[in-house]
């Protein structure tokens, strides 16, 4: 299985301006992600996808594939799996290089666990790239409840979106912390999200700071105090 590394990182953003490279003790989120993807054993390639000028992202280039992200993937409203499919055929025109899957880490996650993403991959790896996998964070009240994200229940270890007649039954309900995402380029192509009822599979994270996902003002002056 060949899988890369994909860091995604737009300049513009509706509710924190320039938040991909905001810093955290002196080290921007794009270079935090990037030096962790440096720890991963699993994959050979680590890609940076964004129209953040180089110069503003320190990174090694034999290391690093740098895709600079076209302006019509780059706007609040751009989806990012049409991004991941853009890099996929990028890769295999320009570069003669052809991934199958891939963990996709994005910059506002800063807390990130070795151990946590080997196990997420290895279960990954044994359902054979059939099913997605992405880290969750549960949601235990209304209040802490962001408008405009999707609410998720799990059964027989598959994700649901949430609706209104899961709602009334009371089950435990989840969302998407960002912190990472495993997918093939064909699950993508073929259901254009992440996400997929039935075809998705969980992974709980319970530890608060690492499924801080910056996203707020708020969000980053929680992640600095807890650096």
């Amino acid at each position: 299985m060949s899988i890369a590394i994909v860091i995604p990182a737009r300049r513009s953003s509706s509710r924190l301006k320039n938040k991909n490279i905001l810093k955290i003790k002196g080290v921007s989120l794009i270079n935090r992600a990037i030096n962790f993807s440096k720890k991963i054993k699993f994959c050979k390639k680590i890609i940076i996808t964004t129209d953040i000028p180089k110069s503003k992202i320190n990174f090694d280039q034999k290391e690093t594939i740098f895709i600079k992200r076209p302006k019509h993937l780059a706007g609040n409203k751009s989806k990012i799996y049409k991004t991941i499919i853009y890099i996929d055929r990028y890769l295999k025109k320009k570069k003669k290089l052809k991934i199958n899957s891939i963990l996709m880490l994005q910059p506002t996650s800063p807390f990130r666990s070795i151990n946590q993403i080997n196990k997420a991959y290895k279960i990954f790896k044994k359902n054979k790239m059939k099913f997605s996998l992405i880290s969750l964070t549960e949601i235990k009240a209304k209040k802490n409840q962001k408008n405009h994200l999707r609410l998720f229940n799990i059964k027989k270890n598959k994700l649901f979106l949430q609706n209104k007649n899961n709602n009334k039954k009371k089950l435990k309900r989840f969302m998407a912390n960002g912190n990472f995402y495993f997918t093939s380029i064909n699950f993508l192509k073929k259901n254009k999200s992440f996400v997929k009822d039935k075809n998705t599979i969980p992974f709980i994270i319970n530890n608060k700071k690492l499924s801080v996902d910056i996203d707020e003002r708020k969000d980053y002056l929680y992640a600095k105090k807890k650096a």
